[in-house]
């Protein structure tokens, strides 16, 4: 009597923890499955505007030009990861949950088997041992599914967070003066007088784009040992530019008229020197 109250007590142990086992893992494949299909839609959004981003960078002047094309080359990397995390996603986190919907179906028909069994001792051993093995594997595959599945997302955030930071401060250099100067030499005004600093205050000032405040410079602002540097090189350029032009009696070109310089390194996409690096190994 012992014998079969103690396995009437482990079927209704092992078939709660089945139910429990398919609702909640069940719940959590559908709805990573859902997530992943998001994810991979952000993907295809963000193709979208990698394709309008090049359009709008052919219609601009160098600096617009230079600054948007790394921004769509950046933008693209970053969705080659994103394809990654999402074929990641789909192999080890989605297939584990999902293969759990049949392993539930066998454990229950070797439930059905137990109770329609005549030896209750060696039913009652059996059904212990089938319930101890059935909950060690869930709780490991929980853990893996779990493990891989923040380890997937951290390495694609860490890797955007490395693209992005290289693209922000690239952003940063874009010289806005320099093409408007071109712009407004373009204007067909008669008598234009020379562009000063008020003309361009004045543009500034009148831009429909408002101006929002900057995040904390430790999060996403160039590092100031960045700027400095920068711009120390670039004033270093200049001097030795007007050094070589004292000799010249020539009449003076703006540099609006002349070709346009190739970005060096510093102006390049997170993508492209990627590129270049990958092909020297």
């Amino acid at each position: 009597m012992n014998s079969l109250f103690s396995r009437d007590t482990q079927i209704k142990a092992m078939q709660s923890l089945l139910n429990d086992t398919e609702n909640y893992l069940g719940q959590f494949c559908t709805t990573l499955a859902s997530y992943t299909r998001k994810t991979a839609k952000l993907r295809d959004k963000a193709d979208i505007l990698v394709m309008q981003l090049n359009e709008f960078a052919s219609t601009g002047d160098p600096e617009l030009r230079t600054c948007i094309k790394n921004l769509a080359e950046d933008v693209s990397m970053v969705q080659d990861y994103r394809q990654a995390e999402v074929e990641r996603l789909e192999a080890r986190v989605i297939a584990p949950l999902k293969s759990y919907g049949g392993l539930v179906k066998i454990k229950r028909a070797e439930v059905n088997a137990q109770k329609a069994t005549n030896n209750a001792h060696r039913s009652t051993r059996q059904m212990e041992e089938s319930i101890m093995e059935f909950q060690r594997q869930k709780l490991e595959d929980v853990k893996r599914v779990f493990s891989d599945f923040i380890m997937i997302e951290m390495l694609f955030h860490a890797k955007a967070l490395e693209v992005y930071t290289h693209t922000f401060q690239n952003l940063e250099t874009m010289d806005i003066d320099k093409d408007l100067e071109m712009f407004m030499r373009r204007m067909p005004v008669s008598d234009l007088p020379p562009l000063d600093n008020q003309i361009l205050q004045s543009v500034h000032s009148t831009s429909p784009i408002p101006a929002y405040s900057s995040p904390t410079p430790s999060t996403t602002r160039p590092p100031p040992s960045y700027i400095r540097s920068r711009k120390s090189t670039l004033r270093q350029q200049d001097e030795e530019e007007e050094e070589e032009e004292e000799g010249e009696e020539e009449e003076e070109v703006y540099e609006s008229e002349g070709p346009y310089e190739e970005p060096q390194s510093l102006r390049e996409s997170y993508a492209a020197q990627y590129t270049r690096a990958r092909r020297q190994t």
